[in-house]
């Protein structure tokens, strides 16, 4: 990808028919001069750090393959888009072409979350997200919330849905993560969970995965564990209050995702005010099929005057 120029007008001209952006917004020009705008403006923005919009190139030959772009009018969620020429369907280009603006912003903006607005009739778009595990919005029902976003045309007849693409913690270089515990650390690390009456099951060595920091101290930890055959419970706790505020049950639950996903449903109890930061990592509210042993967990959460929720990890 590179930055656009005039030079690519032609070809954005040509390739981006009614047929191509039938779910897009806004609709195809009728004239080149109206693409020249479009170029001339985009320069503008990106002069001005409001905009990175870009043209899509094969790598070897250097051939037009269609646009990407991250409109950074709101900082805080910058809106992440592609179009792609037809003859270049059915290559992955649009996946390798968000996957690598994405990582340019994860590493380089600060920001809550990138949106990436489709059609909700777009399955090819459609696909790209949720092969990346990005995560569509939802009304309190459960359903898809259609909306519409800030470059649409008002009259448009597109129905969109907003996927959401949350920013990556990292684990701050004098911390370190490990699944290796020794038999001392275990013992206090039972012995916590049972000050936090969360000892109802049997848990080993090999379920955690802790972090920490230069002195060798476990400073928070989690745990992933079996509830039944191909079903695991995943949980995290803060230990030490001096590392408050760095989001260490955040990388632990990304740990534990990426260690029992593959082979397994993930589910986890938690207070329902605590629901909205589990959504920004793939878990959505569960109120079917919940596993016996999370029945008992929201049933001694009623008794103990606890609002419980259960959750599972989207896959």
């Amino acid at each position: 990808m590179v930055p656009i120029t005039m030079q690519y007008a032609e070809e954005i001209f040509k390739e981006f028919t009614p047929e191509i952006t039938t779910y897009m917004a806004p609709k195809p020009a009728k004239d080149i001069s109206e693409t020249k705008k479009f170029i001339k403006d985009s320069i503008e923005t990106m002069n001005a750090w409001n905009n990175y919009q870009t043209v899509i190139l094969d790598k070897a030959t250097k051939e037009f393959l269609g646009c990407a772009w991250l409109h950074l009018d709101n900082t805080k969620a910058p809106e992440l888009g592609i179009r792609i020429k037809k003859s270049a369907f059915g290559k992955k280009i649009g996946k390798e072409a968000v996957t690598g603006l994405t990582d340019r912003a994860q590493k380089n903006l600060d920001f809550e979350y990138l949106f990436y607005p489709v059609d909700r009739d777009n399955i090819s778009s459609r696909k790209i997200a949720e092969s990346l595990w990005w995560i569509v919005q939802k009304d309190n029902d459960g359903n898809e919330k259609i909306t519409n976003h800030q470059t649409v045309d008002p009259n448009s007849e597109i129905h969109w849905v907003e996927y959401k693409i949350y920013k990556k913690i990292l684990l701050p270089t004098w911390l370190s993560m490990t699944n290796t515990i020794s038999d001392t650390e275990y013992d206090h690390m039972i012995h916590t969970m049972e000050a936090n009456d969360l000892s109802r099951y049997n848990i080993t060595k090999e379920d955690f995965t802790v972090i920490k920091n230069e002195k060798n101290e476990i400073v928070s930890f989690g745990r992933s564990f079996e509830i039944w055959p191909k079903q695991r419970e995943v949980w995290s706790l803060r230990v030490d209050e001096t590392y408050r505020g760095q989001k260490l049950w955040l990388l632990i639950f990304q740990e534990l995702i990426k260690n029992n996903v593959w082979e397994n449903d993930l589910y986890l109890a938690t207070k329902k005010e605590l629901g909205q930061y589990y959504e920004k990592i793939w878990f959505e509210i569960i109120t079917k099929n919940i596993p016996e042993k999370l029945v008992h967990t929201g049933i001694w959460a009623k008794e103990n005057g606890i609002d419980f929720i259960i959750m599972k990890l989207i896959k």
